[in-house]
């Protein structure tokens, strides 16, 4: 009929920015960004139950079908199939090949072109429907760049600059504040890589002409160093996952310039090369990233050949990330069709128990 409560405690608390500097495994945290318990694994912070995440997916600018630049922003509910729906539009005006990332408030575009490379960074709130509002600029005017974010800090690497030459420059943001990009180190000059991330690490893929993947730590500033080899060699890959895989969706095959079915998997715990989890409904690339949750990954729309006619593929696809096996119809991307950057604010790099 009655408790009492002995030796009762209340853990440190703040913003993620004032997260303990030297945790140790265990240690307890209360996020008032996020409203949620955290505790560090001794890689990283892992939220228990945290209740900011919808499992929306946002797709921020790209092409239409008939293959003209767009501005629009759509979204959809990931844990649920259907048509993408309006959100608003880019602050920047029409983009196409930049690079999205986020948190689990935030998604953020940089970057892309309209008959030229550009450097602007936007954000929009992701829970929230409404126009995009300018966050800062790139340290170049780039396209055709990776993109993959920690719960904090979001990278930019690698793209094609202004005019039309590859760099190796990996730009980093800090996500929950305004500001222009800073110098984060090297990965390698090439455009189209892709990337895709854990809480703890981010991993970058393919680029025009390589199988190579290369990692980075997001906490620590630097190069990338060697993680695995993709078993295709595409560019412009779909790219989806949760804290502890990393999907790599479709592409161009190089140096044939047609699309490619293959999904291959990589295990962020250990290096690696891809291994073979399934296909996607065509033989089309995803290009310009995906949007996931920890269970389910949706990637498209994109294309069937890199010139010519482009066939475009106006669908989204969707994955079960925890089982290998290949994609099925999610729905209907609205007016987006290739070279469509997206994020969601349930993504691999945001932790979470």
């Amino acid at each position: 009929e009655c408790l009492k409560v002995y030796n009762t405690f209340t853990p440190p608390s703040g913003g993620t920015n004032e997260r303990p500097y030297a945790p140790k495994p265990g240690e307890l945290y209360y996020n008032y960004d996020f409203k949620t318990i955290e505790f560090f694994d001794g890689y990283g912070w892992r939220q228990v139950d945290n209740t900011t995440r919808s499992g929306r997916g946002v797709l921020m600018g790209g092409r239409n079908e008939p293959g003209a630049e767009i501005a629009n922003i759509s979204y959809i509910q990931i844990t649920t199939k259907g048509n993408a729906t309006n959100f608003g539009d880019l602050n920047a005006g029409a983009r196409e090949t930049g690079g999205c990332l986020g948190s689990e408030t935030r998604s953020i575009k940089g970057g892309g072109q309209n008959a030229e490379e550009q450097n602007e960074i936007e954000y929009i709130t992701t829970a929230s429907q409404g126009n995009a509002i300018d966050f800062g600029d790139l340290n170049n005017r780039v396209r055709s760049m990776g993109a993959v974010s920690s719960s904090t800090r979001g990278l930019f690497a690698s793209g094609c600059v202004h005019p039309n030459t590859d760099t190796d420059v990996i730009d980093y943001i800090e996500i929950a504040t305004v500001g222009n990009a800073l110098d984060f180190g090297d990965h390698v000059a090439a455009r189209n890589v892709v990337a895709i991330g854990s809480p703890i690490k981010a991993c970058f893929g393919n680029g025009n002409s390589s199988t190579t993947m290369r990692t980075v730590n997001f906490a620590s500033k630097g190069d990338t160093v060697f993680f695995g080899d993709a078993t295709q060699d595409t560019s412009g890959a779909g790219t989806i996952g949760n804290s502890t895989r990393g999907i790599f969706c479709g592409g161009y095959l190089v140096p044939l310039g047609h699309g490619c079915p293959a999904i291959g998997s990589i295990t962020f715990a250990s290096l690696g090369n891809t291994t073979d989890f399934g296909e996607m409904l065509t033989g089309v690339t995803a290009n310009n990233g995906g949007m996931s949750t920890p269970t389910k990954g949706v990637i498209g729309p994109g294309q069937e050949t890199f010139s010519g006619s482009n066939t475009h593929f106006p669908w989204l696809d969707e994955i079960t990330i925890s089982t290998y096996g290949s994609a099925v119809d999610f729905g209907d991307p609205g007016p987006h069709s290739n070279f469509t950057p997206k994020v969601s604010d349930s993504h691999g790099g945001l932790g979470g128990f």
